[in-house]
C-alpha cells in the first residue's frame, strides 16, 4: 500500500465548507492517518498530490480582506511533510537542476543528498536570487 494525500471536506451545516489535507501512511503493511491541516473555508481546490517526499495542495482562494461571497481566483501552493505521524506545513523541497534558496521565508529547500548552488551565468548576489540544487 503506497502512501496517499487526502483531501477532506468539513461542512457542519453553515454557510462554510472547510478544506483541509491529511496523509494516509504505509506502516507495517496497513495504513495509519496523520492529523489534518486546514487549508481554508470555501476554496477550490485543484489537485493534489506527492512529490520529493512532500505533500503539495494547489487551490484558488480570496485575496486577503475580500468577502467569502468573492470566487476564489488567487493560485495558491500549500507544501506540507510528514514528521513521525504528525503532518505540518513546510516549505517546498526541490529537486536537482530546480531553483532554490532566495531572500525569501518561503524559499524552495533542496531534497536530501543536494544543496542550492549559484546559477552558473548569473552575475547577482546568490543570497538575493538564490540558485540551483546540485548534488553534495
Amino acid at each position: 500500500i503506497p502512501d496517499a494525500a487526502l483531501l477532506l471536506t468539513r461542512d457542519s451545516g453553515g454557510s462554510g465548507t472547510f478544506f483541509y489535507v491529511a496523509a494516509a501512511l504505509d506502516i507495517a503493511g496497513g495504513a495509519e492517518g496523520t492529523n489534518a491541516v486546514l487549508l481554508g473555508d470555501r476554496i477550490a481546490p485543484q489537485n493534489i498530490g506527492i512529490k520529493n517526499g512532500q505533500i503539495i495542495a494547489n487551490y484558488a482562494d480570496r485575496e486577503p480582506g475580500q468577502p467569502m461571497t468573492t470566487r476564489p481566483s488567487v493560485g495558491v501552493s500549500r507544501y506540507m511533510i510528514v514528521r513521525g505521524l504528525v503532518l505540518e506545513v513546510s516549505n517546498a523541497i526541490v529537486g536537482a537542476g530546480e531553483r532554490c534558496g532566495g531572500n525569501m521565508t518561503t524559499a524552495p529547500a533542496c531534497i536530501a543528498g543536494y544543496h542550492c548552488a549559484p546559477s552558473p551565468n548569473s552575475h547577482l548576489p546568490f543570497g538575493d536570487v538564490g540558485g540551483t540544487c546540485v548534488a553534495d
